[in-house]
């Protein structure tokens, strides 16, 4: 683990030097470089020179829009205030029984990840058909309404906090250039949304990111 430390060290610090902008997951990633490199020995790291994602999506693709993009924090947000009008008065059927409605925090996670692809869900009901049982048909009918419900909320926050959804996009965003080193980009949850821009960009370069493999150990107790 400490060669993996020290080879990404070496390697954001050289990009730094040569004036290239590094990019991490997460503005507490992009702190902890910072610091990094700094302790190995570099003078001085302006905080420009390693950003987070967030801030390079905001800087390096041509949004055409005066609004900031909706990242895993404010998905966050909007989820804990949905789950908590909910949970005041239940209006989810599928995505939230309402028997869990006062404790929905295990369901918080996969209503979270189906926020970029709400507008997906409005082709459910063309596969309502008269030949779907009864059953099926008032359980798919019900899913429709929460999406539907959910989606609605969705883009009264994104309006209220001057956000947008980047996976909503009937285009992917243009890639503004620039000279950027990726650092595990695939942590950042939509990275997939933009990874099609980027790759096709022969200045970014996307690493794969050496992970250390899972050992297993036999049980002592037995």
């Amino acid at each position: 683990m400490r060669a993996l430390r020290e080879a990404y060290t070496e390697s954001i610090a050289e990009a730094v030097a040569a004036g290239t902008t590094v990019v991490l997951p997460s503005e507490l990633a992009a702190e902890f470089w910072r610091h990094e490199l700094v302790r190995s020995g570099m003078r001085a790291v302006r905080e420009d020179r390693i950003i987070s994602w967030d801030r390079f999506k905001e800087q390096a693709f041509d949004l055409r829009t005066d609004r900031l993009p909706s990242n895993r924090t404010a998905r966050a947000l909007f989820v804990e205030r949905l789950l908590s009008e909910n949970a005041r008065a239940p209006f989810l059927e599928r995505l939230v029984p309402p028997a869990s409605a006062a404790s929905a925090e295990g369901f918080r996670a996969q209503v979270t990840r189906i926020l970029p692809a709400l507008p997906q869900g409005r082709a459910l009901p063309g596969l309502l058909s008269d030949d779907r049982d009864a059953g099926g048909r008032e359980s798919l009918v019900a899913l429709v309404s929460d999406l539907k419900a959910v989606e609605s909320r969705y883009e009264d926050f994104l309006e209220t906090h001057h956000l947008f959804e980047p996976a909503w996009l009937e285009r992917l965003p243009a890639y503004r250039g620039g000279d950027h080193l990726l650092v595990m980009p695939e942590l950042a949850e939509d990275y997939p949304e933009f990874a099609s821009a980027l790759s096709a960009v022969p200045r970014v370069d996307v690493p794969v990111s050496p992970l250390p493999s899972l050992r297993h150990f036999a049980d002592s107790r037995t």
